[in-house]
């Protein structure tokens, strides 16, 4: 679960005036949001042939950002922040000078850990078919981490877009223009996604370990509780100066050092 952003290091003042609205009494005339002109439903005709350990791996689809189709968006309805990846922008051809200045830290893309966002941007998405779509924009928080997906959506796209996802049968669901949209995932891909992000994250996990392990061992040889070099056996120095001698004359070829 990512959280964190912007949104939630606002001031005092606007955190003020949203829990004010929150706890405001309902409203005598109820405010409608859009696209629910159209119900949305699963069933058996939505069924995928297969349903291969239904909820274990995640939903991945194939969205257009911007004018590019990225194969890998995992759909994380469960989270805060809408994430792009700078590899990701980099691939687009989007410099980061169209960044804009984003200094809250947000938390959960890795484990225990926080990060600051190179920047923000907001990018239209497309979901749909030529025949059938809806374009918003979207603003994402940039990150500088190595990950399995291009960007991740949350529920603040999700809500933008209306839209509903259902993880058994891999397929996300939205209102269009003309009729009810509907993407489909492919479990395949799915799988290669999720074993790609186990790869990496025990990889990171292993390279902080050892990071670890480095800096304690720089610190404690600082304080002179390692020695700078391994003392011989028998408690003989090892920068003393040895001697080659010949024990057996007869075995003129065998020879042993010995400290002087």
């Amino acid at each position: 679960m990512i959280f964190g952003g912007s949104a939630a290091y606002e001031s005092k003042r606007k955190h003020k005036l949203v829990a004010r609205e929150i706890n405001a009494l309902t409203p005598a005339t109820p405010k409608y949001v859009k696209w629910l002109e159209l119900p949305i439903t699963f069933n058996l005709l939505d069924h995928p042939e297969s349903v291969p350990h239904p909820g274990r791996y995640p939903l991945v689809l194939d969205p257009i950002v911007r004018t590019i189709k990225l194969n890998r968006v995992l759909i994380d309805g469960g989270s805060g922040l809408n994430i792009l990846f700078a590899k990701t922008l980099d691939d687009m051809k989007i410099p980061c000078s169209d960044l804009n200045r984003s200094s809250s830290p947000f938390h959960g893309v890795i484990p225990g850990t926080s990060a600051i966002p190179l920047g923000q941007i907001s990018l239209p998405v497309t979901l749909g078919t030529r025949e059938n779509f809806r374009t918003e924009n979207i603003s994402f928080e940039v990150a500088d981490s190595k990950m399995a997906y291009h960007a991740i959506f949350e529920r603040a796209a999700l809500t933008k877009f209306m839209a509903i996802p259902y993880y058994t049968y891999m397929m996300l669901k939205l209102s269009g223009p003309n009729d009810i949209i509907t993407m489909r995932g492919d479990v395949r891909w799915s799988y290669s996604c999720d074993q790609e992000s186990c790869t990496l994250a025990e990889n990171v996990q292993a390279k902080a370990e050892r990071d670890g392990i480095r800096l304690t061992a720089a610190t404690l040889q600082d304080e002179g509780e390692v020695p700078a070099k391994k003392a011989a056996k028998y408690g003989i120095s090892t920068d003393q100066d040895t001697k080659k001698i010949t024990p057996n004359s007869t075995h003129p070829t065998k020879t042993a050092l010995i400290w002087t």
